[in-house]
């Protein structure tokens, strides 16, 4: 295939993008589009490769992964193995085992896989992971397993079969995607190949195209062509953003712009012109190595700093990532990609050892349980401080878990909630039925810490997204007995929709009282660790050792937070509009705040942290059983529940 320069600088553009996307620069709020682009550059350069040589009798499936494998994996090796002591140095046991467990899955290409069901591509916490990446990589190397084999199975019945079938695996793919984008989650249509498919298949399916556009008469459409390409492929840079419906029939608008470029594109053209400059060409020879080194480097950075990066450190890093990007390339990639430069088996069995090797070490963090007696986590044993948030979050389960004899009771969807809970034989407790997602097992959590709460009532819980809310709730035995349904979930506009035109109707006409608990402000997420551990172990690193100092100092940064915050979450547009359309249908709902037990606007104390530095919170919202108990005490001593009385 001869070189072309402008799909390079196309390269630039999509590398460059992701980049200003991942080191949040807002004003380019769909950078993440940028791996779209590259997703079709490779359908189209690897569909190009196999049905010529497929045609000429020449393609072998061990000299293509022999290709890959020279391709792809040294220089990812490369930046696996440098991800490792910094992630031994700074990350906690269950951070270090999530870790390991992406080496394993890196190095058996299904790292889309893992990151899928751990977090979404958009949540905070993914900025921290330095092979979050790779998933896009993943993708392509399962494409990479299966493609070949149908091109070599089909290729004997002809092109145009050929063509048929990849268009029609190119619609299912956008059909899937379309459908799971919307009827799921983001991150299930995200992350995986058969949602993400149809991308790589369109730069496959240009390759068909039966006309040589490189023709005198051909000049002006493609100069028209290529120029709609070019600005429909940067525009939605700048329109889409984490929201939009994507991947799905939306994503045609860049993929079709970029593969636009690739078609039309030819020389001559003012699109080729800026594409093939010196620039933008040496940047898109480098961009593989770009792409891998810049995740890592923002993450770790991220994950030392206590808030944005400053744009000069930003600025510094992009620096960096092009610098160790094109010693990568220039010492790592061009050698392995240079056939003289090892055998077919030599580089086919070092890759597998690599890959093994990778395996091995992943495999040991997760069964070492993240190494818990590193320095790095020895350092903070202090008073009852505990490093790990996994943990304290699992904890937050234990109660309920006991309550309905059940190990396994969870978040949502457990069929213990449909059991009876209550005594029916005492008539002096009014009964309350929690009633939402993880919000409703805290604030089960503070109750059962209340000794007002115990004295009066009997409560029981329903977890459940209540946008989903269903018949099943209505008829289960708790709601059949409650007094009163107490909603606490962290709302989405959805939420408040069917809240406001079917919930509170029904719940209402059933004869039962209705509260509303307003969400909580979102305090400061920065992946696995909190505000009160940044405070925590800036105070202790700094010789600080009096708990009762460090106790104050975490409870004032989080009370200058939620000042400088509250308007932003808590009371936004969205909760102000939605709550005062609820208060103006239904007179008779109760608004309560959880805000009023967590802070004293009186004493400006947000409680966060106790003296023996106990957290109240594993991450950005969520009460720990430690203060669960703490409020529990403060909700008796402002008399919160009096909202109950009869």
């Amino acid at each position: 295939m001869k070189y072309r320069p402008e799909i390079d600088g196309l390269r630039t553009i999509a590398v460059t993008s992701v980049i200003l996307f991942h080191a949040h620069f807002n004003f380019i709020s769909g950078g993440f589009l940028g791996v779209d682009i590259f997703f079709v550059i490779s359908g189209f350069l690897i569909t190009t490769i196999i049905t010529r040589e497929v045609k000429e009798g020449k393609f072998s499936i061990l000299k293509f992964y022999e290709k890959r494998a020279r391709r792809i994996l040294p220089a990812l090796f490369t930046v696996m193995l440098f991800c490792i002591p910094f992630a031994w140095f700074m990350y906690t046991p269950s951070e270090f085992v999530d870790f390991g467990e992406s080496l394993v899955a890196v190095s058996i290409f299904s790292s889309n896989i893992l990151f899928f069901t751990e977090s979404g591509y958009y949540d905070a916490i993914s900025d921290y992971k330095p092979l979050l990446h790779t998933w896009s990589l993943a993708v392509e190397e399962q494409y990479y397993i299966f493609f070949p084999l149908l091109v070599m199975l089909l290729w004997r019945y002809g092109k145009k079969l050929l063509f048929g079938i990849i268009c029609i695996l190119f619609v299912i793919s956008i059909i899937m995607a379309e459908y799971a984008t919307r009827a799921f989650t983001t991150s299930a249509s995200f992350y995986l190949l058969p949602t993400r498919f149809f991308e790589i298949l369109l730069g496959g399916m240009i390759t068909f195209i039966p006309i040589d556009l490189n023709q005198d008469k051909y000049k002006k459409s493609n100069q028209i062509l290529s120029s709609i390409g070019f600005i429909i492929t940067i525009a939605v840079m700048f329109v889409f953003d984490g929201n939009t419906p994507l991947p799905g029939v939306l994503t045609l608008v860049p993929i079709v712009g970029s593969a636009m470029i690739i078609l039309f594109a030819t020389k001559g053209t003012w699109v080729n012109t800026i594409l093939s400059n010196k620039i933008m060409v040496f940047l898109g020879l480098i961009s593989y190595s770009t792409y891998l080194w810049h995740q890592p480097l923002l993450a770790f950075a991220k994950y030392m700093s206590t808030g944005e990066l400053g744009l000069p450190l930003i600025i510094g890093l992009i620096i960096l990532t092009h610098v160790l990007s094109y010693i990568s390339w220039r010492y790592i990639e061009k050698p392995f990609r240079n056939k003289t430069f090892l055998t077919q088996k030599q580089i086919l069995s070092y890759s597998g050892v690599g890959l093994l090797a990778f395996i091995a070490v992943g495999s040991v963090i997760t069964v070492q349980k993240g190494f818990e007696n590193r320095a790095v986590v020895q350092k903070f044993n202090v008073a009852n401080y505990k490093i790990d948030n996994t943990e304290l979050r699992k904890e937050t389960l234990n109660i309920l878990r006991e309550k309905t004899n059940n190990p396994k009771y969870d978040v949502v969807d457990c069929e213990s909630d449909l059991e009876l809970w209550y005594d029916l034989s005492n008539k002096d407790k009014q009964k309350l039925l929690l009633v939402g997602n993880s919000h409703a097992k805290d604030l089960f959590n503070v109750l059962s810490n209340s000794e007002d709460a115990k004295a009066q009532f009997q409560f029981a819980r329903y977890g459940y997204q209540l946008k989903d809310l269903n018949e099943r709730f209505y008829t289960s035995q708790n709601y059949k007995y409650a007094d009163v349904i107490i909603i606490c979930s962290l709302l989405s506009e959805p939420d408040f929709i069917k809240l406001n035109t079917t919930i509170i109707d029904r719940i209402l006409s059933d004869g039962k009282k209705v509260v509303l608990v307003k969400n909580v402000i979102l305090s400061p997420d920065y992946g696995n660790r909190t505000l009160a551990d940044f405070v925590i172990q800036r105070n202790l690193s700094a010789g600080i050792n009096d708990y009762e100092v460090i106790k104050n100092n975490v409870n004032k940064a989080y009370y200058e937070y939620y000042e400088d915050n509250k308007d932003k979450y808590q009371f936004n547009k969205l909760n102000i509009d939605y709550i005062d359309k609820i208060k103006a249908k239904h007179k008779d709902v109760i608004i309560a705040d959880r805000m009023d037990y967590i802070v004293s606007e009186e004493d400006k104390t947000y409680f966060a942290v106790n003296t023996n530095l106990e957290k109240f919170s594993p991450d950005s919202s969520h009460h720990t059983l430690e203060g669960a108990k703490f409020y529990g005490k403060r909700i008796d001593s402002i008399n919160w529940l009096s909202f109950l009385e009869k």
